[in-house]
């Protein structure tokens, strides 16, 4: 593995039993292409192609501490997850999205991205995005969820509780995480939370706060 001098890196490691895998598996199909990416990775290292689905991946798994108890049944899921991305390419995930991405497409709706993480506090509309970008609203939302493997809302909702989970680490209370993140309304911000991460924002907050006393 080459890495950059002066450059902070950070390694995930997965290890998962084959028998786990293969009991995953769901007919003689499916039995059949574990078995091939079992014995196409075994004692290797090896390379797999790259994309912003794993990338987000890899980032759920890093931050995963933050969730306390329910921690395990999320990494685990996140690994399966990874799995099931790394053995398939991504050409084949666009494809059975049922559009076609040119590179000049690709470029625009990851600019489409940058505009929506920007500005999570208020998050642009579908048609203003879409203007923003230069493309159609049809090829916004279906590229976007062919390029990212999810809808624009779905990208804001999420993350928008991520950074609210970050503010609340940095000791903010879950009233001012919401305001910070354009919240007028607390059950909306409590059953977005709670969708995330599966416990209410006064529970993680606790959570939180019961941690730094440890530390």
């Amino acid at each position: 593995m080459e890495k950059k001098g002066g450059v902070r890196n950070r390694t995930l490691e997965i290890r998962m039993h084959p028998e786990l895998l293969l009991g995953c598996a769901r007919g003689p199909e499916e039995t059949e292409q574990i078995r091939h990416l079992l014995s196409r990775s075994r004692g290797r290292i090896g390379r797999f192609t790259d994309s912003p689905l794993i990338r987000q991946g890899v980032r759920d798994l890093l931050q995963s501490g933050r969730l306390g108890s329910m921690r395990r049944w999320y990494a685990e899921s996140k690994a399966m997850e990874l799995i099931a991305l790394i053995s398939q390419p991504e050409d084949g995930v666009r494809e059975a999205a049922g559009i076609s991405l040119t590179p000049d497409d690709r470029n625009r709706l990851s600019e489409a991205r940058r505009h929506v993480l920007d500005r999570l506090d208020n998050p642009p509309s579908i048609p203003e995005l879409a203007r923003l970008c230069g493309v159609n609203e049809y090829k916004l939302k279906k590229g976007f969820r062919s390029l990212f493997g999810t809808t624009v809302y779905e990208l804001v909702r999420r993350e928008r509780m991520k950074r609210a989970a970050e503010y609340m680490d940095r000791g903010m209370n879950v009233s001012e995480a919401a305001v910070r993140l354009g919240y007028a309304n607390m059950s909306n911000f409590t059953a977005a939370f709670r969708k995330q991460f599966g416990l209410n924002p006064g529970q993680y907050l606790k959570q939180a706060n019961q941690q730094r006393v440890r530390l």
